[in-house]
């Protein structure tokens, strides 16, 4: 309580308090009574009245006396009626203080039982509930009233913070999208000071003041989420539609990536520096120097407490989280960490929540099904009757013997490629994003096989293959490292040396079972550049905790059929964790469901999955992308036109 200096409007001391009632008489001024009588002026006479009214009131209502007494003393006093202070507002354990007004007007107070002992407990303490047996009842009274109007305080100063409101303005694209930013903490930690500004645009649905709201979640890690925004706000338009089930969209740049405080190491800031990567430690170590002990703090876990910040600052109840590749992965620690705060779930192209496995076995054991699906149904009958048999012997001799190729390029120069298992691993993926380059392939194989490298060489020289790790030109690579190499389950100790970590990830490898990576060999489970990246990097956090349980919440999972990165049966997995979650494969549809599906089974899917309609298994379709034939090694091997010559 904060008063005033030289006042002191408090009660005599409790325990002094306490003594007099027990012995049943007065034991005259205390210290702190003469205090407050010197307390420059703060104690007149008729506080004075009203201090011994209230004392000897208590003695002759538990005696059964009347009021009389009182109208007569305070009259002598010079004052009838006193309420000291804005302590006195109301309720029956502060009116005491106008017993002398109570005199004047001739009211007569109900006398009041006398306190009953104190129950004693066997071990021969007071209970707790007894001590108003004890004390004076404007002691515990006060007590009591003073903790009530405390305990809000003490429940907000305890209470986690909660983040500012948001204040939104026109964001300058238009398109109805409003911009806020929040600052939240680097490290919510402490180990590390700063702030990170979160960019954020807003675009209003259907229902007037919406309590919910669609957050969606980009990829990478590293992609940043505000670029697509008009397109987002296509792809979940059903679900802020109708006047009172329509919700707004949230979108911000998750921390590090597009506008959120751009993670910066200049080692890796340009192309030719980062093909070598895999190559170099010293680049990887340079980096994590220039980002300092601040590259532990772009992780998952810190993207999913800053979803919560965003939620509080905008205001919103409840969020239908639309995640896209590694966006699944936040938005499944996010559900598991705010189970409260989630309405639904859309999850595309979905990670599993304690992923990505460093090996990458789901995807070796997905080709299967993938080039299955691409043959079906004998689509590659006239190229092969088994195109992944075959593809298994070609990665077999190209790890005995690569082979080169010549290809010509589109200003008529000729340049060499090299073909090995390596580059047939990265074409097979480059195949999730490109839908025109995986068709190539049973073809190109087959010619392979039959000593004609050249298909593969002009597929390989087409797409410009990069390592499997090395995202696309959306993406930023340094936030993808850092982000990537703190928090994926690698087969070593985090405070392991790098040499010891090459040893222990080599003696992982080798206890996986061949059939793990086939068609390819277990020295493929290195191709991925993760492992060769992370090995130097000098990890800045604790290793991330066990994924959570799931909510049972309203879950639509698209997965698409050609999808190597996300197979469809890590999609399996994570439905078989929630409850009545649905899953809809997409036939011939790589990575990011929405983005690439040309059937329009995905958008149907979400616009009935928000209508709360039953969500139906795509239907039969065509692939618009068939298989190609083989391709002629000579000019006398092609087939004259009719008509033409």
């Amino acid at each position: 309580m904060v008063r005033a200096q030289g006042t002191d409007d408090r009660d005599p001391p409790l325990l002094i308090r306490a003594r007099r009632h027990r012995l049943g008489k007065h034991l005259g001024p205390t210290r702190d009574d003469r205090h407050r009588g010197a307390g420059g002026g703060a104690w007149r006479a008729q506080d004075r009245c009203a201090w011994d009214a209230r004392r000897d009131a208590r003695r002759r209502t538990r005696e059964g006396e009347t009021r009389d007494g009182d109208r007569a003393r305070c009259a002598r006093r010079g004052t009838i009626e006193h309420a000291p202070l804005a302590r006195r507002a109301g309720g029956a354990a502060h009116r005491r203080p106008e017993r002398c007004a109570a005199a004047a007007s001739g009211r007569r107070e109900r006398p009041r039982r006398p306190p009953l002992p104190a129950r004693r407990t066997r071990a021969g303490g007071a209970m707790g509930s007894s001590l108003r047996g004890r004390l004076p009842r404007s002691s515990w009274a006060r007590q009591l009233t003073i903790l009530a109007m405390l305990s809000p305080v003490l429940l907000l100063l305890l209470a986690p913070a909660r983040a500012a409101a948001l204040s939104y303005t026109p964001c300058p694209s238009g398109a109805g999208f409003s911009c806020a930013s929040l600052a939240v903490p680097l490290d919510r930690s402490g180990a590390t000071g700063g702030t990170v500004s979160l960019s954020i645009q807003r675009k209003l649905g259907d229902a007037a003041a919406s309590r919910d709201a669609v957050l969606a979640l980009a990829g990478g890690p590293g992609q940043a989420m505000l670029p697509l925004a008009p397109y987002i706000a296509e792809v979940v338009s059903p679900a802020l539609s109708g006047a009172s089930t329509g919700r707004d969209l949230l979108l911000f740049d998750q921390r590090g990536t597009g506008s959120s405080s751009p993670l910066v190491c200049p080692a890796l800031s340009s192309q030719g520096e980062i093909s070598k990567a895999h190559s170099g430690a010293e680049l990887i170590q340079r980096c994590a120097r220039q980002i300092g002990p601040a590259r532990g703090s772009y992780t998952t876990r810190e993207s999913v407490e800053d979803i919560e910040a965003v939620r509080q600052a905008a205001g919103y109840e409840k969020l239908v989280l639309y995640g896209t590749s590694y966006g699944t992965k936040v938005a499944l620690e996010y559900a598991a960490r705010y189970p409260q705060h989630v309405e639904s779930l859309v999850l595309d192209s979905t990670e599993m929540p304690e992923g990505p496995e460093p090996f990458h076995v789901s995807t070796f054991k997905a080709m299967g099904p993938v080039l299955r699906e691409l043959c079906a149904p004998r689509a590659c009958a006239r190229v092969s009757s088994n195109p992944l048999r075959e593809l298994a012997r070609l990665v077999e001799e190209l790890s005995v013997r690569p082979q080169r190729g010549k290809v010509f390029d589109g200003r008529g120069r000729r340049t060499n490629v090299t073909v090995t298992s390596r580059e047939l691993f990265y074409l097979l993926l480059a195949g999730d994003l490109n839908p025109a380059i995986r068709p190539q392939l049973p073809a190109a194989v087959h010619a392979a096989l039959g000593h004609d490298v050249a298909p593969l060489a002009r597929l390989i020289a087409l797409v410009g293959v990069h390592p499997a790790a090395e995202p696309s030109g959306d993406i930023d690579f340094t936030l993808f490292v850092d982000t990537s190499c703190e928090e994926t389950p690698f087969p070593w100790q985090r405070s392991a040396s790098e040499a010891t970590r090459a040893v222990e990830a080599e003696a992982a490898l080798n206890s996986l079972p061949s059939s793990d990576f086939y068609p390819f060999d277990p020295e493929s489970g290195l191709f991925d550049q993760t492992i060769p990246l992370c090995v130097s990097w000098p990890d800045a956090s604790p290793a991330p905790p066990p994924a959570g349980a799931l909510p049972n919440v309203p879950t639509l999972i698209l997965s698409g059929g050609q999808d190597l990165r996300t197979p469809t049966e890590d999609a399996r997995r994570v439905a078989g964790r929630i409850p009545d979650a649905q899953l809809v494969q997409v036939p011939y549809t790589g990575h990011s469901v929405i983005g690439s599906d040309l059937s329009g089974c995905a958008k149907a899917a979400i616009a009935a999955f928000f209508a709360g309609s039953a969500v139906q298994a795509c239907p039969p379709a065509v692939n618009r992308f068939p298989p190609s034939a083989l391709p002629p090694r000579s000019v006398s091997s092609i087939a004259a036109i009719g008509g033409v010559g």
